[in-house]
């Protein structure tokens, strides 16, 4: 027996498998061109914005692999050059998006660094003038009166007394900021690490992947 109808149905199934792959790749394209373009209108690049395109770009791979699957079961000659130029254009016109969005991060990253930086400047200027105040005999006086008048130290304490409140007040001071400024310093280095690998490198990756599927889709 030759199956007759089933197998009909089988070869008429076969024969739209590749149009349907193809366009379900170009839905994925089409789509992925529009989301980009709103992310880009609404809003300037930033880190969630990155993430957003990231995973738009994503998708865009994927419609490019559903139609190299196309060809597989495409019979017409003409139709695969088509679709293998049309990955191939795609793919590096998305790679070349990706660089130049791997730049914008890179920029924004360090714009981000530079104003972690201007808030550490800040903590270490005034850690700077807390330990010059220190070495002013007048300025530990001046302070000595202030804990007086605030009740921390008593009117009639002795002059050591008072230098050694003073002292101790801004030795205080100063580990407050020393501490400040390790912990700037520590969220400072694991935010931009995260930044790094969220943004430019990922988007590298990709970047490097569509222009592998570009030369994939030409052999």
């Amino acid at each position: 027996m030759d199956g007759g109808p089933f197998n009909e149905i089988q070869m008429t199934s076969l024969d739209r498998s590749p149009f349907v792959l193809r366009w379900l790749g170009i839905t994925l394209l089409i789509l992925t061109i529009f989301q980009v373009a709103t992310s880009f209108l609404n809003d300037s690049f930033t880190e969630h914005s990155g993430q957003e395109i990231l995973l738009q770009f994503q998708f865009a791979f994927v419609g490019l692999i559903l139609m190299i699957f196309s060809l597989r079961k495409e019979n017409s000659v003409i139709k695969q050059l088509f679709t293998k130029r049309f990955i191939a254009i795609s793919s590096f016109s998305f790679s070349i998006v990706l660089m130049v969005l791997v730049w914008i991060s890179m920029q924004e990253n360090r714009k981000l660094s530079s104003e972690v930086n201007v808030s550490l400047n800040q903590l270490r200027s005034q850690l700077k003038l807390t330990r010059e105040y220190a070495e002013s005999p007048h300025s530990l006086k001046d302070l000595a009166n202030q804990l007086v008048i605030a009740g921390e130290l008593s009117p009639n304490a002795t002059a050591f007394d008072k230098t050694s409140a003073s002292l101790n007040f801004i030795n205080h001071q100063e580990r407050q900021l020393n501490q400040q400024i390790t912990q700037y310093e520590q969220q400072r280095n694991i935010e931009a690490n995260l930044r790094r690998v969220r943004g430019p490198a990922s988007l590298l990756v990709l970047s490097v992947a569509f222009l592998l599927l570009a030369f994939t889709s030409l052999r």
